[in-house]
């Protein structure tokens, strides 16, 4: 499911630029599943001659074995990874946003919080999977800060947090994926402008 994840990311990237070689991208990647997701896209980017960074927000003893195991990964490949501090964000034309996903509860702190505000000052076009980091998924409450993303990639299917309350103002345009497998470009198949 991530790789088809990735891939959905990376194709929608693509739609929105044609030119996306010549593009500088930064993944900021939080602690679960969507941060994976991340990692994940980095090795999908990489492989394919992207210009690509990662920062790694969550401290070494917050990974668990598969997401250790994907940092190697693309470190091997030859990824600029940023782990523990905060990268200077407005150096990038892209930012793909996997810090939380759905299942954030409460509001976001310390490098996560910190990461948010650079990401919204940093005049790039911002990507975030599944939700903006920062809203919950379920009644779309902003919890303190969250991210002001350009595109949300959903996965499966929109989540009531992408449509109601702050999150329908934190994203401009949704773009619903399939998780199917095999994957195909086909099964990516709606858009959705929000007029905010």
């Amino acid at each position: 499911l991530m790789e088809n994840a990735a891939r959905a990311v990376l194709d929608t990237m693509l739609g929105i630029y044609p030119d996306l070689q010549r593009k500088k991208i930064l993944i900021v990647t939080g602690p679960g599943n969507n941060g994976e997701d991340g990692l994940v896209l980095a090795r999908q980017l990489v492989v394919q001659n992207f210009d690509v960074s990662v920062n790694v927000l969550p401290s070494p003893s917050d990974r668990t074995t598969s997401y250790r195991q994907k940092v190697s990964t693309i470190d091997a490949l030859g990824v600029k990874i940023v782990s523990n501090k905060i990268e200077t964000m407005s150096d990038y034309d892209v930012i793909v946003d996997g810090i939380f996903g759905i299942a954030l509860s409460r509001p976001p702190q310390g490098n996560y919080a910190e990461a948010i505000k650079e990401i919204n000052a940093s005049g790039a076009t911002v990507i975030s999977l599944d939700m903006p980091s920062g809203i919950e998924a379920e009644y779309g409450k902003k919890l303190d800060l969250a991210v002001f993303a350009h595109y949300c990639v959903c996965f499966g299917l929109i989540k009531n947090g992408n449509v109601l309350s702050d999150g329908y103002t934190h994203c401009k345009k949704l773009h619903i994926s399939s998780l199917l497998a095999p994957y195909s470009p086909e099964s990516q198949t709606l858009a959705v402008t929000f007029l905010n």
